[in-house]
């Protein structure tokens, strides 16, 4: 599960939160509007925002975000491919 909180009017974080949707994996995006929004346990601020959090790391730079996004891409291409009911053949017709 993938979290994202976002500020509302962010177009850095309508871009992140358009490729969660594009990668079709579990996502909770949430929409933060004053520190009362922001879970208890916390360890980042409004300021932070965007925030994307996943598998325990919370990322709140610009590019570590760009870069797990580029990864979690890489994981649901290979989940894909790797996951269907079809069989892939190479040039030479041979099942890859």
């Amino acid at each position: 599960m993938v979290d994202l909180f976002r500020a509302p009017d962010s177009t850095e974080a309508d871009t992140i939160a358009e490729t969660l949707r594009d990668l079709s994996i579990a996502r909770t995006i949430t929409t933060v509007r004053s520190e009362d929004d922001l879970p208890d346990a916390a360890s980042f601020s409004v300021d932070d925002l965007p925030v994307l959090i996943d598998d325990g790391d919370v990322l709140t730079a610009p590019d570590a975000i760009a870069r797990r996004l580029d990864d979690l891409e890489a994981l649901m291409a290979d989940w894909y491919r790797f996951q269907s009911d079809t069989c892939e053949l190479d040039a030479e017709g041979n099942v890859c």
